[in-house]
């Protein structure tokens, strides 16, 4: 097989953890679960750039007290002496509380959290009141919830009916079921600015988070593939590995491009975390083609060695985010943390600001007000295609649905699609090459529901998407 070579850059940076009570501060390796099925993370959002960041918040352990959180007024309540080191010992001091939540169907997409549940084998999709993030931190390490303690999240929500709480299980991977939660129903003065005073200590994005390393795929031989060499300057999640090809995915590749001298070919990024898009450029024309890292097989066995030793000796989920949010936190003005701030908020559009959905948890990680549902009046699209509306296919590396009375995204990744047929959807995703994909639900009337249909989608810039899809959604 043919191999194109040109030179690009990586980097790569270590971040150290300390310990909360240690003098000694040793350092901690960070790094990343890595789905032996897929090569991806159980959590993947599919705009990492776009994803939701958390905000900071400080709390005396000793004393516990209430959080205000959010732009509709969500509240933490934490009990006094509620959390403990890892070995036990009592957390007393200052402590930041990481939160962010999840309360529409954009805000699920973009979180890359499935939002499906498997009991006895039986998958079901869920709807969701709201879902929510919580970190607790003591001097840049993670601490527990005490045995016999607990955290109590009321979040604001536009839906009365009471729903089950499932905490997510990123080991296991799966929703684990933890009770219900409960309602309390908002007078209707309440839908009103509300005004409150909290510590918050920062705000984050997801501009600077630091990259870490995904295992390469086993080169196919019967693939294309371009060899890239590196001079360790950009591109840091490749920078530990050598002898890297990068392999063609895309379902249409024309071989005469190997036969064109190109002035200059660049390595891009793509919104999945495991494709790279590769900028063929001649004066003025540039073509565009998704490929994956891969290296020979001897080195993948090498590589997969080290991925599963690091994973069976770490606290792999926990302390890649903790690593992620050090470095995030680090770029952030120093002067705001500490800060008392009086926070001033709004109920969103979208939101009628109905009820209040309290979850008692007794620890840190991903929880969530759901309720299983079934599509009703279900239609499967067996097998579609994907093109642009220049009928020229397209490669979709996620794909969702999102309907009118659901609130929730849901993932399809079998090659089978399914809606409601007697509500509106939409069907969206993210192309290998970044791009947002959009199906319009005033299409669906045209869709040949036969094996194989054609879905012409309209390609928008990831932000394009993102504001069709509120627009949308707008009710939830």
């Amino acid at each position: 097989m043919n191999t194109y070579t040109t030179l690009l850059a990586v980097s790569i940076s270590t971040i150290a953890l300390f310990g909360c009570n240690s003098s000694n501060k040793p350092t901690e390796v960070v790094s990343t679960t890595i789905d032996s099925s897929s090569n991806k993370p159980f959590i993947a959002p599919p705009l990492p750039k776009l994803a939701i960041g958390y905000t900071f918040y400080k709390i005396n352990a000793t004393t516990g007290g209430a959080i205000k959180v959010g732009v509709n007024g969500s509240e933490i309540k934490i009990e006094p002496m509620s959390f403990v080191n890892k070995d036990g010992s009592a957390v007393n001091k200052e402590i930041e509380i990481l939160y962010r939540e999840y309360r529409n169907p954009t805000d699920i997409f973009l979180s890359g959290i499935p939002m499906t549940y498997d009991s006895a084998g039986v998958k079901s999709i869920f709807e969701s009141a709201g879902m929510i993030d919580i970190i607790g931190l003591c001097d840049d390490v993670p601490i527990y919830v005490k045995e016999g303690k607990s955290i109590a999240i009321s979040l604001i929500s536009n839906s009365k009916d009471t729903y089950n709480v499932y905490a997510l299980d990123t080991i296991n991977k799966n929703w684990v079921y933890k009770g219900l939660d409960k309602v309390t129903t908002l007078p209707k003065s309440n839908n009103k600015t509300l005004t409150t005073k909290s510590t918050l200590v920062n705000k984050t994005s997801n501009n600077d988070i630091a990259e870490t390393p995904v295992l390469p795929k086993v080169i196919d031989p019967k693939k294309y593939n371009f060899d890239v060499k590196f001079d360790k300057k950009q591109f840091p999640e490749l920078a530990p590995f050598n002898n890297l090809k990068f392999e063609v995915t895309q379902a249409k590749f024309d071989p005469k491009l190997f036969n064109i001298e190109w002035d200059n070919m660049i390595l891009l990024p793509s919104s999945n975390k495991d494709t790279y898009v590769i900028g063929l450029q001649k004066a003025d024309t540039t073509v565009k083609i998704a490929a994956v890292p891969v290296v020979s097989k001897t080195t993948y066995e090498q590589l997969k060695k080290q991925f599963d030793i690091i994973a069976f000796e770490n606290d792999i989920i926990e302390q890649k985010r903790v690593n992620d949010l050090i470095k995030e936190r680090a770029t952030q003005a120093k002067a705001v943390v500490g800060l008392q701030n009086n926070l001033v908020w709004e109920p969103t559009p979208e939101l009628a600001l109905k009820s209040i959905h309290t979850l008692t948890i007794n620890g840190f990680g991903t929880w969530n007000s759901d309720r299983p549902f079934k599509i009703m009046n279900e239609i499967t699209l067996k097998q579609p295609v994907f093109t642009d509306e220049m009928n020229s296919p397209i490669n979709i590396n996620y794909i969702y649905v999102v309907d009118k009375i659901n609130n929730t995204a849901i993932n399809y990744h079998d090659g089978l699609i399914k809606y409601n047929a007697l509500v509106k959807n939409i069907i969206f995703g993210v192309t290998s090459t970044g791009e947002f994909a959009y199906f319009d639900y005033t299409k669906f009337k045209d869709i040949d529901t036969h094996n194989s249909p054609q879905l012409k989608m309209e390609l928008l810039s990831p932000e394009e998407g993102i504001a069709a899809l509120q627009s949308f959604t707008t009710g939830y």
